[in-house]
């Protein structure tokens, strides 16, 4: 499977792009996506080996997949949009931004860089704005989240509900509310959806990025953000995407090598 990486000349004018915005006071973050593309089908043998290697290599992530005759997507997020259990009324959700290489870390650490912490906090800062009517929110402090090849900057937030929801209707409500955070997304959280469509030009998401969950008999629901995966469709289309966060300190070869490190990380988890 020979993939085609991402055209850095096309990336480079988006982040001038979205730099542009961010002098002009329009936005304070926005995350773009590139993708590396192979043509070609996915065979019964070929979805095996990958849905083996990714519960072998998922860690600390969340192995996922959704498959049909034609079409689908494997992965392994490190990513939760939340998680609920009706029984205990907690909604637990997360914000994961800021980046780097984990044999990196010990040299300077993400929590004592500025602009990764900076970019953090917005992510903080707009998961907070949304959970303000949810309940009772607790803020854990901010830590350094080692996967293996790379280490994130977490938060974990937890709100307390003052009475149970139905778990579908909440899954719903909270997929709807929460998505995207800023971690993927625009920030501040008033910025229009549209702006991320128009950087994008004509590149597909598809389900990158997308709420993927699932809300269980008990009452108990999870939606991940559907990252860190490969997919393919029914044109023959197979596919890797990644993003980064572009802030007003973010050096463009800094933001193309964060691109990579995501990128060799997938293909790690996948044994590609």
């Amino acid at each position: 499977m020979r993939f085609v990486d991402p055209d850095v000349e096309q990336f480079t004018e988006t982040f001038k792009k979205i730099k542009s915005s961010i002098n002009k006071k329009e936005i304070n973050k926005a995350v773009p996506a590139v993708f590396s593309i192979a043509a070609g089908s996915m065979t019964k043998a070929m979805r095996a080996y990958f849905i083996r290697q990714t519960l072998m290599n998922a860690n600390k992530q969340t192995a996922y997949g959704y498959l049909t005759p034609t079409e689908g997507v494997i992965g392994a997020s490190p990513e939760i949009l939340f998680t609920y259990d009706i029984r205990s009324y907690e909604l637990v959700t997360m914000a994961l931004a800021g980046t780097r290489n984990s044999k990196l870390e010990g040299e300077h650490s993400l929590s004592n860089d500025e602009k990764e912490m900076y970019e953090h906090g917005l992510v903080v800062s707009g998961l907070k704005k949304k959970l303000v009517n949810f309940g009772e929110l607790q803020i854990s402090p901010t830590y350094v989240w080692d996967l293996g090849t790379i280490s994130h900057l977490r938060t974990d937030l937890l709100a307390e509900l003052d009475k149970p929801l139905e778990p579908i209707s909440l899954f719903a409500e909270a997929c709807s509310l929460l998505h995207p955070t800023a971690a993927l997304g625009v920030s501040p959280i008033t910025s229009d959806w549209r702006y991320m469509k128009e950087c994008d030009g004509q590149i597909k998401r598809a389900r990158f990025g997308a709420p993927f969950g699932v809300v269980s008999p008990t009452g108990k629901s999870v939606a991940l953000v559907a990252i860190r995966n490969l997919q393919w469709s029914e044109d023959g289309t197979i596919s890797i995407g990644t993003g980064c966060g572009i802030v007003q300190d973010s050096n463009l070869q800094s933001e193309w090598q964060e691109l990579t490190l995501k990128r060799d990380s997938i293909r790690k988890i996948l044994g590609l």
